[in-house]
Formats: structure tokens, C-alpha cells, sequence
């Protein structure tokens, strides 16, 4: 009898301790499963190509972004395009046919303005779940694979934005940047950033005052920007205005900015700005 329950007591353990085991199993294949979830992923790019130079510089900029990139690794890619009365269609054609894994946003007349492209993809990032967006324009031209990089560091990190371009590297005292392998995090100015206190941060006098978020080539954590809102489209903004007011919403909410070390994104020399042209 003794013997008999025995037995019954050490089956009752292996089978309690194979129970575990199955359990640890099943948690160990399901967090596996999550931490290789693919990340849901726009790039937009802005242009303006009715305009001298414009579309050879948008062709450029995807021929070497493909060239470098795995695209698999993005879910969407648009081109939002600069209302014209000068009509584009065939320019157009021509880019849907050589890079069919892009869509093309024509804008409208009462969409004039970068604030109205910017705030058509805030809708798409809003209407489709996204967990990154990656921004871009047409001037900006890519020297290396990178994007696998910058997905890998916004998803261990609490970076908001991880800028592809050299700027800051200059204008950033070594107290505020922190060293990491292959990004820099950069800390804001220590100051007041309270509404009443914006005219303080004045960066037409020093532009090292700037509240650190950009429009320049990067990848945006997309659950911390959407809350700031909309760009000002007001004409009166424009063309520098209405970026400074949203980096200064963005750098009230003590989002956090890095910057990718050998900055896989250069601007092409002698370009011209958009609001340059008349």
C-alpha cells in the first residue's frame, strides 16, 4: 500500500513539474513570436515636382534608397506631391512605372503648403495604426543601408525621433549627448518651455535654441507625436514658423531626439529650397 502511493505521489509530481515545463514553453514561443512582430511602418516623402530639378532629385532619392534598403521591412510608401497649375501627370507615369511599390498623393489647390502634406500623413498615420514614420524629401539622397538599424534602435530605446542627417553633431555641447553604439541621444537646452515663454526660444537670433525636432530625413515613434495635433497650415507660417511652433509642442512633452551615428543621409550640395523658387 505504502509502495502503491508512492508511485501515485511521484507520478503526481512529473506530472505537475511536465505541466510547468509545457507552460514555460508556450510563454517562452509567444514572447519570442511578439518580440519579432514586424513594427507597422510609413515613409512619406514630400516634393515638388512641377519645379526646376525637383523631379530628378525625387528620382535620385528612390533609386538609392531601394538600392540600400530592404523595403520588405516598410509597410506603405508614399510620394505626396506639390499642388501646380503645371501639369505633372507624365512625370508621374513615369515614377509609378519605375517604382511600383509606391503610391502618389497629387495634392489639391486648397492643399497648397508643406503643413497640409504634413497633415495628410498625420491622417494616414492616424487611420492605420502605424508604428513608424519615416519622413523624407526629395533632396535628401541615402549612402548606406540603414533602415534595419533604425528600426532596431527605436524599438530599444525611448528615442522619438532618430534623425538620419549630421545636423546637431555641431551644435550640441558634449554634456547634453549621450554615446550609444550606433546612435547619440541629445538632451534639450535646460529652460522654460512653457507657452507664455516661446518668444524666449527665439532661433532666427541663434539657431542652436531650436527645440531639437525636425523635418529632415528621420523615423518618428508614431503613439508620442500624434497627440501634439496638426501643423499650422496658416500661409502666414510659412515657410520655416510653422515647423519651430510644432518642435516646440513636441519638445514641451520631453520627447526624446538621437541621432544615428555616421549619418547614412546627405543633402545634395547647392540645392534649393522649396521657398526659394518664386
Amino acid at each position: 500500500m505504502i509502495h502503491k502511493s508512492g508511485f501515485y505521489f511521484i507520478k503526481t509530481i512529473f506530472l505537475s513539474i511536465l505541466i510547468v515545463l509545457i507552460f514555460i514553453i508556450i510563454f517562452r514561443k509567444d514572447k519570442k513570436e511578439n518580440y519579432k512582430k514586424k513594427n507597422k511602418i510609413l515613409f512619406t516623402c514630400t516634393s515638388y515636382i512641377s519645379l526646376e530639378g525637383k523631379f530628378e532629385e525625387l528620382y535620385k532619392a528612390l533609386v538609392l534608397f531601394f538600392k540600400f534598403n530592404d523595403y520588405n521591412s516598410i509597410d506603405r510608401f508614399i510620394i505626396i506631391n506639390e499642388y501646380s497649375k503645371i501639369d505633372t501627370t507624365n512625370k508621374i507615369n513615369f515614377l509609378k512605372e519605375k517604382f511600383p511599390q509606391v503610391d502618389f498623393i497629387q495634392k489639391k489647390r486648397n492643399e497648397k503648403g508643406q503643413a497640409n502634406s504634413l497633415n495628410i500623413i498625420i491622417n494616414i498615420l492616424k487611420e492605420n495604426n502605424y508604428d513608424y514614420w519615416i519622413q523624407w524629401e526629395e533632396s535628401w539622397f541615402p549612402n548606406r543601408n540603414f533602415i534595419k538599424d533604425a528600426i532596431e534602435i527605436m524599438n530599444h530605446s525611448n528615442i522619438d525621433q532618430l534623425q538620419f542627417t549630421n545636423d546637431w553633431f555641431n551644435w550640441v555641447e558634449k554634456k547634453r549627448r549621450h554615446e550609444f553604439k550606433k546612435y547619440i541621444e541629445i538632451d534639450r537646452i535646460p529652460g522654460n518651455y512653457s507657452d507664455e515663454n516661446i518668444n524666449f526660444w527665439d532661433w532666427k537670433k541663434d539657431i542652436t535654441k531650436w527645440p531639437l525636432y525636425s523635418l529632415r530625413p528621420c523615423i518618428n515613434r508614431v503613439s508620442t507625436m500624434l497627440p501634439l495635433g496638426y501643423f499650422n497650415n496658416s500661409p502666414e507660417k510659412w515657410p520655416v514658423q510653422f515647423e519651430f511652433e510644432y518642435a516646440y509642442k513636441w519638445i514641451q512633452q520631453g520627447l526624446k531626439k538621437g541621432i544615428m551615428k555616421n549619418p547614412p543621409v546627405e543633402r545634395k550640395e547647392n540645392r534649393k529650397s522649396t521657398y526659394s523658387y518664386k
